[in-house]
C-alpha cells in the first residue's frame, strides 16, 4: 500500500484526517465547479420534463374523463368506490408512457453538455 504524503500541514479539524486536501479518498469525490453546474442542469432538466408530462398526463385524463361524462351514469356503491384507482390507474397510464420522451430528452441535453 502506497503512502502519499501531503505536502501542506493542517491543523487537525472537526472532520480530522478527512479535512486534509491531499485526503485521496475525496479528491476521488471531488467535481470540478463546471460538473457540478452539469449535474445540476440535468436534473432541473428531467425536473422540468417531469413537470411537463405531469401537467399534460392530468389534462389528457381529464379530456378522457370529461368524453365518457362518467357523471351521467348513475353512481352505484361500486363506481363510487371504484372512481379513485380507476383515475389513478389512468393517470398512472399515460405518465408511464411519457418516460421515453423524458430519458430522451434528458439524455439527449446532457450529450449536448461539454464536460
Amino acid at each position: 500500500m502506497a503512502i502519499i504524503k501531503c505536502r501542506e500541514h493542517h491543523a487537525p479539524g472537526l472532520l480530522g484526517p478527512l479535512a486534509h486536501s491531499c485526503n485521496p479518498v475525496l479528491h476521488a469525490f471531488t467535481m470540478s465547479p463546471i460538473e457540478i453546474s452539469n449535474w445540476v442542469s440535468i436534473y432541473l432538466a428531467t425536473a422540468i420534463c417531469c413537470a411537463f408530462a405531469i401537467v399534460l398526463t392530468t389534462i389528457s385524463v381529464a379530456i378522457e374523463m370529461i368524453g365518457q361524462r362518467f357523471w351521467r351514469e348513475p353512481w352505484r356503491a361500486r363506481r363510487a368506490i371504484l372512481f379513485v384507482p380507476h383515475t389513478w390507474w389512468r393517470w398512472q397510464r399515460r405518465y408511464f408512457l411519457s418516460t421515453p420522451v423524458t430519458l430522451g430528452v434528458a439524455g439527449s441535453f446532457a450529450a449536448s453538455l461539454t464536460w
